[in-house]
């Protein structure tokens, strides 16, 4: 990446404070002020800032907000969030999702609140860009950065900070988070742009598997399953199933089973489950039993490392095995969104009537 500045004058609109929301910034930028547009990016580079949430978390990012500028050009940019450590490279991936933006002058923002993305403290919101030069993210005209919570991503380079890229003002990349209901449990680390690799081994009968565990107490609601399923767009039949996982190489009950229609893609897909009101425990297990052989079939991460105790395979004849065992080098990208349950011992639904009990003192 070259840094190239292109100085605007850009007018946009600030997130509104509202009860129990955070909004998280590093920028001074506000309407009106001047932002440079950073047009040096080159495809699979990325702008990061590190956002610390004040308050008690885990917490739920509901938004992200940035300026994404410089050319009226339509691309696709990927949002990245990250656990963050406080190191130059970021840990572990907790969301990625592409989505088609045009460069523009106005700050821009993506609600995520349907996406369940869950963060413990520290963490990093990036744009990943697939193509070079403008449109591209903004720093702050104040002639000041922040040296520990603006970085890069750059094409044969590595992650580096924004002072070590030549920047000398803030990101313009900002969320806000509130209290968590719901999060998004995944063992991959797997976002858009990344290399996967498609199963295509698997025989009619077998299933692959992951186990996921929740960071806040459950029983949660599963409101849906997310995965990567392709290799070949021929529309298939899977079955979803959903289990109770005691720790062990086998799941323990069925919670959920269901037949569905699938074409394969080279995208992520969402399964919708929250009209089934399905209810999980904290470790639970999401798997796809397959009933062809051949592609199309689920994907793995391409990043040489599996999790250990976390990815599963039923396969005729052995039964239960741990992916590794295979020589399978990577996490199945298989998810679930999950939602904490209020726990009622009453009968009370909203329009039915209630009475009150006084007791004398």
């Amino acid at each position: 990446m070259k840094i190239l500045g292109l100085l605007l004058s850009v007018m946009a609109l600030l997130p509104t404070n509202a009860a129990g929301v955070e909004n998280l910034r590093n920028d001074s930028w506000e309407p009106g002020d001047s932002a440079f547009f950073q047009g040096g990016f080159v495809a699979n580079e990325i702008a990061a800032a590190r956002l610390e949430p004040t308050g008690p978390c885990p917490c739920q990012v509901r938004s992200v907000s940035f300026l994404y500028g410089g050319a009226a050009t339509q691309r696709l940019v990927t949002v990245v969030i990250w656990d963050d450590n406080g190191s130059t490279a970021p840990g572990a991936v907790l969301f990625g999702k592409e989505y088609l933006l045009t460069g523009s002058g106005d700050l821009q923002s993506i609600d995520l609140s349907a996406e369940g993305v869950l963060v413990d403290g520290p963490f990093r919101l990036g744009l990943r860009f697939t193509a070079s030069g403008p449109p591209a993210a903004a720093t702050d005209d104040d002639a000041t950065i922040d040296p520990n919570r603006n970085f890069a991503l750059l094409d044969g380079v590595g992650w580096v900070t924004g002072v070590s890229a030549g920047l000398s003002g803030d990101w313009i990349l900002r969320a806000t988070v509130d209290a968590a209901s719901s999060q998004s449990v995944r063992v991959d680390g797997f976002v858009p742009g990344d290399a996967a690799v498609f199963q295509e081994g698997f025989s009619a009968g077998e299933i692959a598997a992951t186990r996921h565990i929740t960071e806040f107490a459950c029983p949660c609601y599963l409101d849906s399953v997310d995965l990567l399923y392709g290799g070949s767009t021929e529309t298939r039949t899977i079955t979803l199933k959903v289990w109770a996982d005691g720790g062990g190489l086998a799941p323990g009950s069925q919670i959920h089973s269901s037949d569905l229609s699938i074409a394969g893609l080279p995208s992520i897909q969402r399964l919708d489950l929250s009209s089934l009101h399905l209810v999980v425990p904290q470790s639970f297990r999401i798997g796809i039993l397959f009933l062809d052989s051949g592609l199309p079939s689920i994907a793995r991460d391409d990043d040489g490392t599996l999790t250990a105790d976390r990815n599963f395979l039923l396969l005729n004849g052995p039964g239960w095995i741990g992916s590794g065992t295979m020589g399978i080098a990577g996490d199945w990208i298989l998810r679930g969104v999950v939602r904490s349950v209020q726990v009622f011992s009453d009968g009370f639904e909203s329009g039915n009537t209630a009475s009150w009990s006084a007791v004398a003192p």
